[in-house]
């Protein structure tokens, strides 16, 4: 487990062995932001997402096998207003997919790229399938086979939250990937 102090760049590396049954208690600094990360065995899928201080006082991670079907959500990959562009956090959270797909070199997956509804349905669905495409050619670029991917975008098609809150629009606005084989 290591967290990133993304305001001072520390990092903070946590052994299982300090652990108590996979449970750790870390002082965060106020008003920072953290990436938290959790690497695992081949057969588990890795985990990452962006932690404020504000915001969490208890957060709990359940890591899952790498199986078909397995839904693998990327919380890292973001994009400005309208744009299809990747941001450095996107690319660091993209290295992490090439890495467990290099660790499975038979594992073909789907990547799915969703909105909010801000918009009409088909602006939405152009902009969700421009997005898949672009992180489709960043994982090609990275020398993993393109007949190993299928990029969908859904537009606002499944909404995980309500739209009727700029927090349920952030959790709607989201890639996740599915392993369709190993």
């Amino acid at each position: 487990v290591t967290l990133t102090n993304k305001n001072r760049n520390e990092v903070i590396v946590l052994d299982p062995k300090d652990g108590n049954n996979g449970k750790y208690k870390v002082r965060l600094r106020d008003d920072d932001e953290y990436e938290l990360e959790v690497k695992n065995p081949k057969e588990y899928i890795f985990y990452s997402n962006t932690v404020s201080s504000k915001k969490t006082a208890k957060m709990d991670v359940k890591l899952h096998t790498l199986v078909v079907g397995a839904k693998i959500p990327l919380y890292n990959i973001t994009f400005e207003t309208a744009k299809w562009d990747l941001n450095n956090n996107s690319q660091r959270e993209l290295d992490r997919i090439v890495k467990l797909l290099k660790d499975n070199p038979k594992a073909r997956i789907e990547i799915g790229a969703h909105t909010d509804d801000k918009g009409s349905a088909s602006y939405n669905l152009q902009l969700s399938q421009k997005r898949a495409k672009t992180v489709f050619n960043y994982l090609v670029s990275k020398k993993i086979p393109a007949q190993r991917f299928v990029a969908k975008g859904y537009g606002k098609e499944r909404p995980v939250a309500s739209n009727d809150t700029e927090e349920g629009r952030a959790a709607n606005r989201r890639f996740d990937l599915t392993v369709l084989s190993l």
